[in-house]
């Protein structure tokens, strides 16, 4: 008997689902193959960790670790290669398991890196960005790196691959993107949203335009006008944008007050008005797999969060918090913040943000605090 290939490749046992009828599910690299389903959520499933773990910076060689909620340095079964252009650029972002990372510039654009080996080996991919720029699925299939000019380059083959995107000749002939606020990814990178600013655009529409993947990158569209938005520039202002990582829950948080926010919790089909805090937020928010908790931060108003979809419009807020750090893991039970005591301290919750823990600064550790699931 011949063995059982998908896509050329033979699957591992643990990816093999059984019943007492025989094979209930089959997953290639943590995506459902077999059986096909109508359902439209992103196939991918998340690492859910009995704990979390924290990429961060230090400043000794290899010049990033594996750290625990206290920022205790915890070992690996990897040799991490020293990150390149270490004085000037820092880890961005990480999928589940710490498998796939890109780092890029702190503050300025440099070349941005990336490792396909657990952080063992950094390759250049010959184009530019900044850490607040550089996106991944937690799945690692999909990067999406914004390089400026409103040029993205993305990869749906786990980096192997990169396509550029001109984003002016997606929204309309003569328009041209001055900013992208936000660019936001399900879990598996099947949706992926890029919230943007653009010159250009047709009299009375708004210069806010939202795009939109559903096919992991392969293409885009202009889905600004299903939104209901208003149509000029004093009705939106879009400042941060999430996506949960089943892609059921989009939210596009409007900083314009007494104008509303835009909430949707069916894929995207319609919208409706939220009245959530108008703030500047700072465009770095997170939700976690099914879209029940999500945080968002700004410099005035940080570590404000939701835990019930973002149905009520008042949202928590942690007491004492900073906007240096964010992060909220794939179940939601885990959750950091920046600490108002310190640029490298940090809170963190481990009980669905019921509660907050202080930790205080360690020697030679520093931020961006990634967090991350790990098996």
């Amino acid at each position: 008997m011949a063995d059982l290939k998908l896509n050329g490749v033979t699957p591992n046992k643990d990816q093999i689902k059984l019943g007492s009828l025989g094979v209930l599910e089959i997953r290639y690299r943590n995506q459902k193959v077999w059986p096909s389903s109508s359902d439209p959520s992103d196939p991918y499933d998340p690492v859910e960790g009995q704990d979390f773990r924290l990429i961060a910076l230090k400043t000794v060689s290899p010049y990033f670790g594996l750290f625990d909620e206290t920022l205790t340095e915890v070992s690996t079964p990897y040799t991490f290669a020293p990150l390149p252009s270490n004085n000037v650029s820092a880890v961005a972002t990480v999928s589940d398991n710490y498998t796939y990372m890109l780092a890029a510039g702190k503050g300025n654009n440099q070349t941005v890196q990336l490792s396909t080996d657990n952080g063992q080996s950094w390759s250049s991919l010959g184009f530019s960005s900044t850490r607040f720029s550089t996106n991944m699925s937690r799945s690692g299939q999909v990067m999406l790196v914004e390089t400026g000019a409103g040029g993205i380059q993305v990869s749906n083959d786990f980096g192997a691959n990169f396509n550029f995107f001109n984003l002016d000749n997606i929204i309309t002939l003569g328009t041209s993107v001055v900013v992208i606020v936000k660019s936001a990814l399900s879990s598996g990178g099947k949706f992926i949203t890029i919230s943007l600013i653009a010159n250009g655009v047709p009299a009375g529409d708004s210069q806010f335009r939202i795009l939109k993947s559903s096919d992991y990158g392969a293409s885009f569209s202009d889905i600004t006008d299903s939104l209901g938005f208003g149509s000029t520039n004093t009705d939106v202002s879009i400042q941060d944008a999430l996506i949960s990582g089943d892609g059921k829950y989009e939210i596009y948080f409007n900083a314009i007050g007494g104008k509303a926010s835009r909430y949707s919790d069916d894929y995207g089909q319609t919208f409706v008005d939220k009245s959530y805090p108008s703030q500047d937020w700072n465009e770095q928010g997170q939700m976690n797999e099914s879209g029940q908790y999500f945080m968002l931060n700004s410099t005035v108003s940080p570590g404000r969060y939701s835990t019930d979809f973002g149905v009520s419009n008042a949202l928590g807020s942690v007491a004492n918090s900073s906007s240096v750090s964010i992060g909220v893991s794939n179940s939601g039970e885990f959750s950091i913040t920046g600490s108002a005591a310190s640029d490298f301290g940090m809170k963190y919750s481990n009980d669905f943000f019921s509660s907050f823990t202080d930790v205080s600064p360690v020697s030679s550790v520093g931020p961006p605090f990634i967090l991350i699931d790990v098996s």
